[in-house]
């Protein structure tokens, strides 16, 4: 319940930036009420944060600077909450990666010059072709060179910390609501809702497409992956001009996934057969400790998921609500973060929490102790 020390603000989206949102609201002193229609465990589809690849590599390019910001700080985050916490409770996991691609991707520059975070990321280090191991040196088309880079990252089992984010709203008080609005201000109908003070939307895809359906640049990516049985050694990548292969183990799960696809603009949900071979095929120079006798792997479920693209990236930006009952209230938009969710989770809900308390000012709370 809101209180005058407390306002009440409704955090729309259970997803990995909603979660993320809610609790750096509550621990800023807010009240915070998150409803939604998805919440961990779900299984659908259209719960983007259930089936991503969940690891930090960041894909922002050299000009944007507020997204490498974001994943900076998520990355730091992490770095605290794996030195307090076991992967068995978070989900989260210090891993190493490397990361191949062929000269179409490099285009002959160095790593450091397209690669924002190779003087940031721990370890990194960049390999000679002899150094690349064997599975992947003609990866790609014979005459590309194969080059690489290694690391240490974190890998992601998306339920867990998932499950996690929730546990923590929860402990600090925030209220969870299982429900679904087709417009930012019907949040306010909710029992207990009414006297917020604004809306963070976190929506996925879903959600945008109700919501938000003045937004020209927000559209669907879906991407296909594969689950197979047995922990990969390292995060793996593999980028070319027309492909691109991600491998993540999955901690603690004896569980590995493979991908993926991109294909912009289409929000449908059905598998591909023709992808999950493609996905696995090129996975197999990536992981061939995951191989059997045959060479094959052993594929647990196909799964796919809605990516919540936006042209230009990103929107994290507070507006006023407009219409009749809005009472000078506001929503703080926070969706389209494509495949970055995870990486740009903590970062863009410290943006959020520094907007609303300037929209705020003398009403902002003091933070929890």
């Amino acid at each position: 319940m809101a209180t005058r020390n407390q306002p009440l603000i409704i955090v729309l989206g259970a997803g990995v930036i909603g979660l993320q949102v809610a609790i750096n609201l509550l621990e800023a002193g807010y009240s915070i009420t998150v409803i939604a229609r998805d919440w961990p465990g779900d299984q659908n589809f259209g719960y983007t944060s259930m089936w991503a690849g969940a690891q930090w590599r960041s894909t922002s390019k050299m000009h944007e600077t507020h997204m490498q910001h974001w994943e900076r700080r998520t990355f730091q985050h992490w770095l605290t909450l794996t030195s307090r916490h076991a992967v068995s409770e978070t989900g989260i996991d210090r891993t190493p990666g490397m990361y191949y691609w062929d000269s179409s991707a490099s285009q002959g520059r160095k790593p450091e010059e397209w690669i924002w975070w190779a003087g940031f990321i721990p370890k990194f280090k960049q390999l000679r072709r002899c150094e690349v191991p064997v599975p992947v040196q003609n990866y790609g088309n014979e005459k590309d060179n194969i080059e690489g880079i290694t690391y240490e990252s974190f890998s992601i089992s998306p339920d867990m910390y998932l499950r996690y984010l929730q546990r923590e709203c929860e402990r600090l008080g925030g209220r969870l609501i299982k429900g679904e609005v087709d417009r930012v201000d019907g949040v306010f109908a909710f029992p207990g809702c009414k006297d917020a003070v604004g809306v963070v939307n976190c929506a996925g895809v879903s959600g945008v497409k109700t919501l938000m359906g003045d937004d020209k640049d927000f559209y669907p990516t879906k991407g296909q992956s594969v689950i197979v049985r047995g922990e990969a050694k390292r995060i793996s990548t593999g980028l070319g001009k027309d492909w691109e292969a991600v491998v993540v183990p999955r901690k603690g799960l004896n569980e590995t996934f493979l991908g993926v696809t991109k294909i912009y603009g289409d929000g449908t949900l059905n598998i591909d057969e023709d992808a999950t071979q493609k996905i696995l095929d090129q996975a197999k120079p990536l992981a061939p400790e995951l191989l059997d006798e045959a060479g094959n792997f052993h594929v647990l479920r196909v799964q796919v998921g809605l990516r919540p693209t936006r042209n230009g990236g990103a929107k994290v930006a507070l507006e006023s609500l407009h219409g009749e009952k809005s009472n000078d209230k506001w929503v703080c938009h926070n969706y389209g973060h494509h495949g970055a969710g995870f990486e740009e989770s903590f970062g863009c809900a410290e943006t959020v929490v520094k907007l609303v308390s300037q929209r705020l000012g003398a009403q902002a709370p003091s933070p929890r102790l």
